[in-house]
């Protein structure tokens, strides 16, 4: 077996994972996003606001009926109709709110699938690098055990001949 001709020359080390920070961060990143937090912002925040905004219009309506003149169907009407409208509004908000979430877990998900795509081929380009060098360095202590097999018998050719 060849000696170790190359001890001198630095050799590639094995480290840690440099990208499992960033793996945990992807995943908390996507986490962020999901049905569930949108609909406790919707519950939290959003659901409030028409609830009270309900609480207010409803007087002003009533109000604007009040009177000689009104029929109480058309003040039902019109509370009716404004509740109707209210509804729409916070339904569309509601969809909204629920599509851009989704429109954001499909992004999350897509930029944590692209940066894992460069991740891997940071790896196979950095493996790639460390088996060319392996493979560098066998070829060198080849050729250098092999040239030295071949000083080594040029030697003992001379040897036999002084001999002989």
């Amino acid at each position: 077996m060849p000696g170790d001709y190359l001890s001198d020359r630095q050799q590639p080390q094995q480290q840690a994972d440099p990208y499992a920070n960033v793996y945990a961060n992807l995943d908390q990143y996507v986490s962020q996003y999901s049905p569930q937090a949108a609909q406790n912002y919707w519950q939290q925040t959003m659901k409030p606001m028409y609830e009270n905004a309900w609480g207010q219009v409803a007087p002003q309506v009533e109000a604007a009926y009040a009177g000689p003149g009104y029929y109480s169907s058309a003040r039902a009407n019109a509370l009716t109709q404004a509740k109707a409208d209210l509804g729409r509004q916070e339904t569309g908000a509601y969809g909204n709110l629920m599509y851009n979430e989704e429109l954001m877990r499909r992004e999350a998900g897509a930029q944590r699938a692209n940066i894992m795509a460069q991740i891997a081929a940071s790896q196979a380009s950095q493996r790639f690098a460390e088996q060319m060098f392996q493979r560098q360095q066998e070829a060198n202590q080849t050729r250098t055990w092999q040239e030295r097999q071949w000083y080594l018998e040029d030697l003992k050719d001379q040897q036999l001949r002084e001999y002989e």
